[in-house]
């Protein structure tokens, strides 16, 4: 870091162009020894050789030469990118130019997990959102028909909908969706008979005509892609097999005299900013997205409001012999195993969070099961499954045997009718914030309430089966009672096999020493408590407009060990907020929130069809995934100026911007947030509601939107980001600053390299931090260093020690290690036709050793 930054830039121009002389072999030799090289030097002489180098970069980075201490760099994870042709806008980059020659973000909201690639056209397929195109709309699109029209930027496609039978099919002047209905086919587009079919799936491996000397192939492994071709090459006895022949009596007998050829991909890598998943390629034009997968719904943050979904299900035993044998012990089986044997456990029911108790799902799923099937008449005390069955065998002396046995599927129907779903379990919400002090009395209520919910169940059974026990002798012509019965006790069995089952596993509630964690997050609405404390009198806490809503969760995720067993974790959320951002966010939760302020969101979502509605809350108002991408594109539609109308004067500032606007916007923003309008207000002789900012009036909108939902910010360009982030300074919204710098960080551009050595002069520490950590291909692969001239070679060295810090992984002895594969042990590649492909002999004769 001593040495002159020009004398560095020229030597390592003069290595390049002697590199470029270099055969394949000696390239990766030498690249081995520039992973022995410090980081800085490296990154250094990587970043002047540029990204289409084919650099075996893999290899500089990742020191696995038997060391003891060999490391793995691991590159940012790939976000939806494209490269290369791009005729009619097809890659979905916003951009019309036919080619582009660098990695371009995907103008996409979501996760893309699967890219079909055409001529003229690209389809997407977005999980949790559906199917987008973009590309020649008349391709694709409804309406579009002989238009010219094209669509830069992905638009979905709402025609169809995804489905695990869906195949879609890219053709030259059209989209073709296989199995769009049940026996149908959609066509969008001018279809011909004669037009060739282009299907792209994007596989690890893309073979893009017939095979040939000058075939190309791609591949991605470990987060590497790679360019090359396909090659026959000859091959030779492997040690082994001409070791075993040697030995063989009858081996000149066996030998074969002609050599097969062995089909081999010969790669070089394409040195890319980021680790690449999955990707799609077709004629040049690259998209790289998440690993491809034919499931669109599953999801990474799938998590529930009361556990991974209980699909309740009564094994069905098929031998009806088993039904008159069994069936009078019913009565007994239920007062032993549920009124007596298991009283131990139902002071557990609900949780600390009045939720119930994951391990006791099952049992008191199959419990209300019992209590459904079992539901009395009001008028004859019968139950009410029993009388719809058995009313068509009323009066008849004589019922078949083939009668009897649609009579015992229609019960079957009606048991699984009355099979109880996790939704239909009761959620206890009582005091729902509580503090050390009072966490007992918690206990306790959560006890009571757990014995009062299995006693009044319990007691529902009860009553139901005594009236069972005694039916008219009517109903017990032809056995129906019996048969009736055993579908009872195959339930009651169920839950016996259950609640064996948490006997066993028993372990004392992991709830117990669980509290309510408030996580400050980058999205997601601001908690209020800690800005309240610095800039609000607290004499004024106890104003309307101060009203602060306690948003509480409780989320399970589901997960699989290494042995496939299921894996339970909790995690309890919980964010104080001002009544205002749930109003802005989402007014009609505001009739939700209790007498205590307090909104729960598994409460409100406890009798949803699905748990979707419930990801989507928590995922809003506790951030619970921070990737930034899934802002970027995202088109949120805001009316702020028909928001703040609603306000009360008293309840507004009148902002006047540098371009002679009055901005209105709500007080409390500024109240709570803003260290120096509480400066401010102790100092102020005049109108306190009147306030002058030196800023347009564009960008003071965009700081009140911003303050109200941070994930707008993502979306603003480089300049508007810039201009809400110096508004945020100089208005001390203290919450705001780290995460406006990180947001642009994170989402700067190469063309944006001297917006980002402004922010080096007041920020520093943070920016190296967030460079290293976030985004290292700044310095790796950026043509001109975001790092000022000032202090270049001090903070270059900084950032390469975060990179160090956060991107590299050990590497274990066993990982390091490659197994031969024993398939190959018969032949191998001829070690001559290796040494005449990478080895040039008069250029190599340094490394001819190695050789």
């Amino acid at each position: 870091t001593k040495l002159d930054r020009a004398f560095c830039d020229r030597a390592a121009e003069e290595f390049i162009e002697a590199f470029k002389t270099f055969s394949q072999f000696k390239k990766r030799r030498v690249a081995e020894e520039i992973s022995l090289i410090d980081l800085p030097a490296k990154i250094f002489l990587c970043n002047k050789m540029g990204i289409d180098s084919f650099l075996p970069w893999d290899v500089c980075f990742n020191n696995s030469r038997g060391v003891a201490d060999s490391s793995s760099f691991e590159k940012p994870s790939m976000r939806t990118s494209a490269m290369g042709k791009n005729e009619f806008g097809k890659l979905g980059v916003g951009s019309d130019e036919k080619y582009i020659d660098r990695l371009k973000d995907v103008k996409l909201f979501g996760e893309v997990y699967k890219v079909l690639i055409g001529k003229k056209h690209s389809i997407f397929f977005v999980r949790n959102k559906g199917i987008y195109g973009c590309g020649k709309a008349s391709n694709f699109m409804q309406g579009y028909e002989g238009s010219e029209e094209i669509f830069t930027t992905p638009v979905k496609l709402d025609y169809v909908a995804y489905h695990d039978e869906l195949d879609v099919v890219l053709n030259y002047t059209s989209t073709e969706f296989r199995n769009y209905s049940s026996n149908r086919d959609l066509i969008v587009g001018q279809w011909r008979d004669d037009d060739p079919g282009i299907v792209s799936r994007g596989p690890n491996w893309r073979v893009l005509s017939e095979l040939g000397s000058s075939e190309e192939i791609y591949a991605a492994s470990r987060g590497v892609f790679y360019k090359g071709q396909l090659r026959l090459v000859p091959a030779e006895q492997s040690r082994k097999r001409a070791h075993a022949e040697d030995n063989s009596e009858t081996s000149s007998h066996l030998v074969s005299s002609q050599k097969p050829n062995i089909l081999t991909a010969v790669l070089e890598e394409v040195v890319l900013p980021y680790s690449v998943d999955g990707f799609t390629v077709e004629d040049c034009s690259f998209i790289f997205h998440a690993r491809n997968s034919e499931n669109l719904q599953s999801n990474k943050s799938d998590y529930w409001l009361v556990g991974y979904p209980y699909y309740f299900t009564v094994p069905i035993n098929k031998d009806r012999s088993y039904m008159t044998e069994n069936a009078p012990k019913l009565h007994s089986f239920f007062e032993e195993y549920v009124e007596n044997g298991y009283k131990e456990y139902y002071d557990r029911i609900f949780n600390i969070m009045g939720l119930v108790t994951v391990e006791l799902m099952l049992p008191m799923l199959a419990l209300l099961t019992l209590r459904n099937f079992l539901e009395l008449d009001k008028a004859t005390k019968i139950p009410i499954v029993f009388l719809k069955c058995a009313k068509a065998y009323e009066g008849l002396d004589i019922v078949k045997p083939e009668e009897l046995e649609v009579f015992c599927k229609k019960l079957e129907k009606e048991m699984l009718n009355s099979t109880a779903q996790d939704k239909d379990l009761p959620i206890v919400v009582r005091k729902t914030r509580w503090s050390e002090q009072n966490r007992t009395d918690r206990l306790s209520i959560m006890k009571k309430e757990s014995e009062d919910f299995i006693s009044h169940l319990i007691s529902d059974i009860t009553n139901s089966m005594r009236h069972l026990m005694n039916l008219p002798l009517v109903y017990r012509k032809h056995s129906l009672d019996l048969r009736f019965c055993y579908f009872v006790l195959m339930i009651l069995e169920s839950y016996n096999k259950h609640i064996e089952r948490y006997k066993e596993n028993y372990q004392p509630s992991s709830f117990e020493g669980r509290y309510f964690i408030e996580e400050e997050t980058v999205f997601g609405p601001v908690s209020v408590v800690n800005a309240m404390k610095n800039n609000v009198e607290k004499s004024e806490w106890g104003e309307p407009r101060f009203r602060t809503i306690v948003i509480e969760a409780f989320v399970i995720l589901y997960s699989h060990d290494k042995d496939n067993k299921p894996i339970v974790h909790h995690k309890i959320y919980e964010r104080t907020i001002n009544w205002i951002f749930l109003q802005y966010m989402d007014s009609t939760l505001i009739r939700e929130v209790d007498e205590n302020n307090i909104l729960n969101l598994n409460k409100i979502c406890l009798r949803d069809d699905s748990p979707l509605r419930f990801r989507n809350l928590v995922h809003r108002y506790f951030s619970t995934d921070e990737d930034v991408n899934e802002h970027r594109f995202c088109k949120k539609e805001y009316n702020m100026s028909t928001f703040f109308s609603t306000l009360a004067p008293t309840d507004k500032y009148y902002i006047t911007t540098s371009d002679k606007t009055i901005v209105e916007c709500p007080k409390i923003l500024f109240e709570i947030f803003s260290a120096y309008d509480a400066a401010r207000r102790r100092n102020c002789d005049g109108n306190l509601h009147e306030l002058q900012l030196d800023f347009k009036e564009t960008t003071v909108q965009a700081l009140l939107c911003v303050v109200m939902d941070i994930s707008v910010f993502p979306r603003m360009d480089m300049d508007m980001k810039l201009e809400v982030f110096k508004i945020a300074r100089f208005c001390i919204f203290t919450h705001l600053i780290e995460k406006l710098l990180l947001l642009i960080i994170v989402t700067a551009e190469e063309e944006d390299v001297y917006d980002i050595r402004q922010l080096f002069g007041e920020h520093r520490e943070s920016v190296i931090e967030m460079i290293g950590k976030y985004r290292p291909e700044m310095i790796l692969f950026w043509e001109i260093s975001p790092i000022p001239e000032e202090q270049f070679w001090d903070d270059y060295k900084l950032i390469c020690e975060e990179i160090a810090i956060h991107h590299y992984r050990e590497v274990d002895e066993c990982a390091r290690r490659v197994k031969k594969d024993e398939v190959f042990d018969d032949y191998e590649i001829s070690k001559s036709w290796i040494r005449q492909e990478f080895f040039d002999k008069e250029k190599d004769k340094d490394i001819e050793t190695d050789a």
